[in-house]
């Protein structure tokens, strides 16, 4: 039997390697620990923790990761009487929203195969007329159902017509979502998945392969392997796997149980809302699909990062508002999967600007103690990041040193879909880097800073000057150029 994608990921690192990444985590851990306690600075101490902890969450994943067993899902989860799911109903459904005809009839073309369908679905919630009357068509000649969404057309978030198509369109026992631009290249994914579909399990999710070979579809690949090969495989072992937003088979009567699909980021929502009802999501290391579309420009990339960016912040503000109803078991995977993924660039930013501030607090003759942990930590972070992409995923080096880089240079985008979910305020975010006031400052500040360090030869503080021009200046150099 071909190897799955999980078992290629284990075998593919030595377990030599896998030891010594885990052993400098958890010295790593140590460090920051330790000096979190002797930090003098109250702020630093906090920062310094932060840090403990996400390299504690590392931890955790990295050493489960290497206990699971090489089978696609845990047996555990199996239905052993499969009597009880013969005679139920299964959809597929893609969604389309104004894409390329070209695409979209591919995806269509592909899905059509998948076996054990009982109906095939599009949901359209495209604007143009012209691109409604071509899904009509497109429906008529591949046998699907056309279901557009009722919703104003205005409207781009997905959740919507979703929900639209949940409550309005959809009668079978069991959902498949395909997006426009995902091809199947494996049509057992209902077959396959369909006797893990026990009574207390919400939706199996399936792995999503990346496509491309340009430097941003390798940064998205560099973060999304690490989702799909180390962090979904052990939540889905404990059955609190997360929905990815698509190529997952998922039960429609506790879908709607729950309320359906809402907020701008409708799969974790909906997988929080679930894994709090006590229902289990699974994973299944196997790829059924790829990406159809094999070039992700600039724009698209800013552009996901800050709805990434603003759903996460938006979800973890109604995670706070109602703490007092979720699970005892869940808030630490609440505040991981919302918080760490997407704002280590801004919280970087914060523990660098406050590392240089202390450290110039006594320019030319700063007090190391009162801020070399931070400039250690500042310096040590992007390592450890290029250590995990390298040695748990199948990386090269030098894409994770890009996937860094590229991600701090959306740092602006980030920061404002961040403050726009808190404030609720609409804050431009869209603007061309060359033109970002913010940007422009970062540039000629730290130009200045390290001029003035250079003057003065104080080692220390060119280190630190040093780390956060490569940090900010370097990003905001490939962000121009990639504009």
């Amino acid at each position: 039997m071909a190897l799955t994608r999980l078992e290629h990921t284990k075998s593919s690192c030595s377990l030599l390697s896998r030891a010594i990444s885990i052993i400098i985590l958890i010295i790593l851990a140590i460090l920051m620990f330790y000096m979190s306690i002797i930090a003098e600075d109250c702020v630093e101490k906090a920062l310094l923790f932060v840090y403990f902890l996400i390299n504690v969450g590392l931890i955790y994943y990295l050493v489960k990761f290497l206990h699971i067993k090489n089978e696609i899902l845990p047996n555990k989860y199996l239905i052993r009487d499969l009597e009880n799911i013969k005679g139920k109903t299964v959809a597929v459904a893609i969604t389309y929203r104004d894409q390329d005809h070209e695409v979209i009839t591919k995806t269509m073309n592909a899905v059509k195969k998948i076996k054990g369908v009982t109906k095939f679905y599009l949901i359209d919630n495209s604007i143009e007329k012209k691109n409604q009357n071509f899904a009509k068509g497109l429906c008529m000649r591949y046998g699907f159902e056309y279901a557009p969404s009722l919703q104003s057309k205005k409207i781009s978030w997905k959740s919507d017509p979703l929900n639209d198509f949940l409550f309005n369109y959809l009668k079978e026992d069991y959902l498949v979502l395909i997006d426009k631009d995902e091809l199947i290249t494996d049509t057992r994914i209902i077959t396959d998945n369909l006797p893990y579909m026990k009574n207390d399990t919400a939706y199996v999710q399936t792995m999503k392969m990346d496509k491309g070979d340009t430097i941003l579809n390798k940064v998205l690949a560099a973060y999304n392997n690490f989702f799909y090969e180390i962090v979904e495989p052990v939540d889905g072992n404990a059955g609190y796997a997360l929905f990815g937003g698509s190529v997952a088979l998922m039960d429609v009567k506790k879908l709607r149980e729950v309320g359906g699909f809402k907020t701008i980021l409708e799969d974790i929502d909906i997988s929080f809302k679930l894994l709090n009802k006590g229902y289990k999501g699974l994973f299944n290391p196997k790829s059924y699909s790829e990406a159809g579309e094999s070039d992700l420009n600039y724009d698209y990339f800013t552009k996901r990062h800050y709805r990434y960016a603003y759903g996460t912040m938006d979800l973890f503000i109604n995670y706070l508002k109602n703490i007092k109803n979720v699970r005892l078991g869940l808030h630490a995977k609440y505040i991981y999967s919302l918080l760490s993924p997407q704002f280590l660039s801004i919280f970087l930013l914060l523990a660098s600007m406050y590392t240089l501030i202390v450290s110039t607090q006594n320019y030319p003759n700063p007090i190391l103690t009162n801020s070399i942990s931070g400039g250690i930590a500042i310096l040590i972070f992007p390592l450890l990041i290029l250590s995990l992409l390298s040695t748990f995923t199948k990386n090269n080096p030098l894409v994770g040193l890009m996937a860094f880089m590229i991600n701090q240079s959306i740092l602006f985008v980030r920061l404002r879909a961040t403050l726009k979910a808190i404030t609720r305020i609409k804050i431009p975010w869209n603007v061309k880097c060359k033109k970002d006031i913010e940007t422009i400052w970062f540039v000629f500040a730290t130009i200045g800073i390290v001029i003035m360090i250079l003057s003065y030869a104080n080692i220390y503080l060119f280190l630190i000057c040093l780390t956060f021009w490569l940090l900010y200046v370097m990003p905001v150099i490939i962000y121009i150029i990639l504009n």
